[in-house]
């Protein structure tokens, strides 16, 4: 499980220089907030699962 992890923190740091070098600091950024709004949405849809999975215990 840690394989994938491992390779987006190797990945990650070639990969925003490249991007700050072919499209500046503001397209980083954006890709930045792009990246944090993605990764909220999958928490609350975590956060969502887990709670109608409660919900689902404890009518049983």
């Amino acid at each position: 499980m840690a394989v994938p992890l491992n390779l987006a923190f190797a990945s990650a740091p070639p990969i925003v220089a490249a991007i700050l070098t072919a499209a500046g600091p503001q397209a980083a950024l954006w890709l930045a907030l792009v990246i944090s709004v993605f990764a909220f949405c999958a928490l609350l849809g975590l956060w969502h699962l887990r709670r109608k999975d409660r919900a689902l215990a404890n009518i049983v």
